[in-house]
């Protein structure tokens, strides 16, 4: 089977102390979630300097991907998606239908199956 591309999908995070609350609004809209429990959460974001290691570990993952599809091939450019932080996966899906991409692999991070390791991802 040919592929265009390589799609890595993952959770998203905030990298900065003034978007944890967006994030964690996005990451909980139209979940019944009281304000307090996701301020109580914001905290332990902030506790890092309100910076997730999750996209850095994303950016670590395509660049050791890249290295060894530049190697070894296939020769494939990845995308990177997100289903709560940016980059949105609804937009990276737009930029690769702009970039004329039609069949790409997609390499989800989450490990397990369960609503949000899974389900979501494919109600985005």
């Amino acid at each position: 089977m040919h592929y265009d591309a390589l799609l890595v999908v993952s959770f998203g995070g905030p990298e900065s102390n003034e978007q944890v609350i967006p994030f964690l609004e996005n990451v909980l809209r139209g979940r019944n979630v009281p304000r307090e429990r996701m301020l109580a959460v914001a905290e332990h974001y902030y506790h890092f300097g309100g910076k997730s290691p999750i996209n850095e570990q994303n950016r670590e993952l395509i660049a050791a991907l890249q290295m060894e599809l530049d190697q070894r091939g296939p020769r494939l450019p990845i995308y990177w998606g997100n289903r709560n932080w940016h980059p949105l996966l609804p937009d990276t899906l737009e930029q690769m239908k702009q970039h004329g991409i039609r069949r790409a692999l997609a390499f989800m991070t989450s490990a397990f199956s369960s609503y949000s390791g899974c389900r979501q991802y494919r109600e985005t």
